[in-house]
């Protein structure tokens, strides 16, 4: 159903599109921060890259949950709030990480992140389809996407630099939790507090159909299978590149072969 009320108005704010461009952002340090450290964070809890790898495990079960989770709860909350949820669930996650004492906390900890994460895309992606106007969907989505992009061309260098300087925990504190801060609070400030969507009577049987559509369109299906391919893919190689580096050793980590 296209929802058109008030739309051109509420697009033209100024903050609208750069704070979920930000949100988008700011979902993925923490990302970054256990994939670029993995070594550091085996060393201090005392396990391998392998067993410290499995952190990413429960990132995804959790995300995988909250994303089932966050299709039913958008029907009945506002997407601002379910938006503002994660981006806090993401905050909470950040100081726990920080204050983990030992590897089952730090698991916990990091699962809440891919909590925050399920509820923060989907519900940016959702606020623009709910107050963006169709023909300029496209280019609100390249705003988001273009954001969340950027995480590792300026997030990898900084965390580096910083865990450099004090280990792995002083970038959450020191740079992972205050954008996501800044990022609640422009999404706070900026984005509307009155959901147009909820202020129409939505039947769930509707979404109900919807979903029935997709699984019984085979392009659709090829596409989400497709998409899980590649997200799997991208993650093994973002989360186990960097632990070919041995960060006391100026070598990579191969072995040497005589000839």
């Amino acid at each position: 159903m296209e929802v058109d009320v008030n739309s051109a108005e509420v697009s033209h704010k100024k903050l609208f599109l750069p704070s979920l461009a930000i949100a988008s952002f700011a979902s993925g340090p923490i990302t970054v921060l256990v994939a670029l450290l993995l070594i550091d964070i085996g060393k201090t809890f005392g396990t391998d890259v392998g067993t410290a790898g499995q952190l990413n495990t429960t990132y995804s079960i959790a995300a995988f949950a909250f994303a089932l989770s966050t299709s039913a709860l958008s029907i009945r909350f506002k997407h601002k709030s379910l938006l503002l949820t994660g981006l806090v669930l993401m905050s909470v996650s950040a100081i726990a990480c920080f204050l983990a004492p030992d590897f089952l906390i730090m698991h916990v900890s990091y699962s809440l992140s891919g909590a925050g994460y399920a509820m923060v895309t989907p519900m940016a992606f959702a606020l623009v389809g709910e107050h963006v106007p169709l023909e300029k969907r496209a280019t609100a989505i390249g705003w988001i996407v273009a954001g969340g992009a950027l995480v590792y061309a300026i997030d990898a260098p900084v965390i580096a630099l910083m865990s450099g300087l004090q280990g792995w925990r002083f970038p959450l504190l020191g740079f992972v939790l205050p954008i996501l801060l800044v990022s609640l609070l422009l999404v706070f400030l900026s984005l509307p507090s009155a959901s147009v969507a909820h202020q129409i009577s939505t039947h769930r049987e509707s979404y109900h159909g919807s979903f029935k559509e997709i699984l019984v369109n085979r392009s659709a299906v090829a596409c989400l299978v497709g998409d899980i391919l590649r997200s799997a893919a991208f993650v093994a190689i973002v989360l186990y590149a960097t632990s070919f580096l041995d960060r006391d050793s100026q070598y990579p980590l191969i072995p040497h072969h005589s000839y």
